[in-house]
């Protein structure tokens, strides 16, 4: 990287340790504008302040985009037990997460290896995942604070002229048909945006953004998806609101969770299945 991040920090940069770019905890990410969008903000502090080192999903995830994004095995530990149910299992693990690296079981391993096999012979994502710059962090100051994304893969130019940002995504569906409520239901519609404002920022260009989705199960299948201008739209309104509540809480080191009372309505469906059963 060549310099110390600080609080200056801007620009895209290449190469940045994951380690160091999750240790910028004064920029703020999507992560954070997604869990402040669906929780209160007592909930989202106790959680940034109270991170696990190890879930199962994000861990596959990580090693998925280690082979498939960067090519390369590196930093993937593989722990030969059945599962984590022994101390010395654990002990290996711990250690592993501890250097930074990702421990994997062998059917976790396996499992990863399968993945990226299906991407990298897509005939529409293995190019999409080709050529392109890897993990490329960039700090911009967007919603009047200073903000952070980490690229899966960068293009500079997508073949028209246009930048383009793809992320991948390990999945249990990856039908294109039932991404729009995947996206709606885990925030990708504010991932997406923010990731398109921080570059728009940075490189004066508003660039294209496609998810590859793999399934994590056999046979792995594979498809690529792009969020329409009203996902765009939906997703920065959900962000700069979500970015003034916390900044707002930030300044008055003000975190509330629920308050007062909340008035509960019956859901339709609830009573169309009353209705049903009674006639």
């Amino acid at each position: 990287m060549g310099k110390e991040l600080t609080t200056e920090t801007r620009g895209l940069i290449y190469g940045l340790p994951e380690r160091e770019y999750h240790g910028a905890t004064w920029a703020l990410n999507a992560s954070t504008l997604k869990a402040v969008h669906k929780y209160p903000l007592k909930k989202v502090r106790h959680d940034l302040d109270n991170r696990s080192a190890y879930n199962p999903a994000f861990t596959l995830g990580s090693a998925a985009h280690r082979l498939i994004l960067e090519g390369t095995g590196d930093g993937i530990v593989l722990i030969d037990k059945p599962d984590y149910r022994t101390k010395e299992a654990r002990v290996s693990r711990d250690a592993a997460l501890e250097a930074g690296s990702i421990p994997l079981l062998p059917h976790e391993h396996d499992q990863v290896v399968a993945m990226c096999a299906a991407v990298k012979e897509d005939d529409t994502a293995g190019p999409l995942l080709t050529g392109h710059a890897p993990e490329v962090s960039v700090f911009a100051d967007l919603y009047g604070q200073p903000c952070k994304a980490r690229l899966d893969a960068w293009h500079e130019d997508d073949g028209t002229g246009r930048p383009l940002i793809v992320d991948l995504k390990t999945t249990q569906d990856a039908n294109p048909e039932t991404f729009a409520r995947t996206a709606l239901t885990y925030g990708y519609d504010q991932q997406m945006a923010h990731y398109r404002d921080v570059l728009e920022v940075e490189s004066g260009t508003l660039p294209r953004f496609l998810f590859v989705l793999v399934d994590k199960a056999a046979p792995y299948l594979v498809s690529v998806v792009e969020l329409d201008d009203l996902f765009y739209d939906l997703g920065r309104q959900k962000n700069e609101a979500a970015a003034a509540k916390w900044l707002h809480a930030k300044e008055t080191n003000q975190w509330p969770g629920y308050e007062g009372i909340s008035r509960v309505l019956a859901p339709v469906w609830a009573l169309d299945e009353m209705e049903e059963e009674i006639y």
